[in-house]
């Protein structure tokens, strides 16, 4: 049975300097050139809190240090870890929170902060059954919440396939028939997925897409710099 953990960290703008201070050797030198080539501080800061937390995340996991780990991409860029089949990650950001899911097989993670959306890509990239759901939810809080929950399941579903957007996010909906997680069938693989939302903090909304069969640890662990400071230092 494949089981899925995830873990969260916040970081503040002289924790995120920090961390790229003491370890920004421990990244890629493709990495460490697009952090230098990035203008943006936001993301910079973001590629390199999220890449170390998946080393963090990884190292716990296998027990190795950072110089064992080692990662490639596959046709459509998604990133995996060279050299095993057995564990697979996936990454997210958004603002100051960084979301990574760990498994035993293909994961796809994605978190948002719940800005207004754009009301023209709910017809332009929703399947119609989910834009008739969003109108349904009545005031604009409660269509706001369930245009991210929405969005993000649709967003996990389609890094955890791995393909891109080989297929239009308008052809597949992610609302259950039922409260709760939303199951889907991929064509191509044969996979049944399970996708489930879930909360790590107020303003956000986020969402897991799995196996069907997969075990889900339901507590998201949520580490502070310092946290991840410490476990970045046992793996050097």
């Amino acid at each position: 049975m494949c089981r899925v953990n995830l873990v969260a960290v916040t970081w503040k703008p002289e924790g995120a300097d920090r961390l790229r201070r003491k370890f920004l050797g421990f990244l890629a030198e493709d990495q460490q050139e697009r952090v230098s080539r990035c203008l943006d501080p936001m993301a910079s800061r973001q590629i390199v809190v999220a890449d170390l937390l998946v080393r963090a995340v990884l190292g716990e996991r296998l027990q190795v240090k950072n110089h064992q780990l080692a990662f490639e991409r596959n046709e459509h860029g998604k990133p995996s870890l060279r050299g095993t089949s057995q564990v697979h990650y996936n990454v997210s950001h958004s603002r100051e929170w960084i979301l990574c899911a760990v498994g035993t097989a293909e994961v796809g993670v994605d978190i948002q902060y719940m800005q207004p959306f754009n009301h023209g890509a709910v017809h332009r990239y929703l399947h119609p059954a989910e834009q008739r759901d969003i109108a349904a939810q009545g005031s604009a809080a409660r269509q706001l919440v369930r245009f991210y929950e929405i969005w993000t399941r649709k967003e996990s579903y389609v890094k955890a396939m791995g393909r891109g957007f080989a297929e239009p996010l308008s052809s597949f909906c992610v609302v259950p028939a039922e409260e709760g997680d939303a199951c889907l069938a991929d064509g191509t693989s044969g996979t049944q997925w399970k996708i489930t939302s879930c909360r790590v903090a107020a303003g956000y909304q986020a969402a897991l897409c799995t196996p069907a069969a997969a075990h889900v640890d339901s507590v998201v662990r949520v580490w502070s710099v310092e946290e991840l400071e410490g476990m970045l230092c046992r793996m050097a």
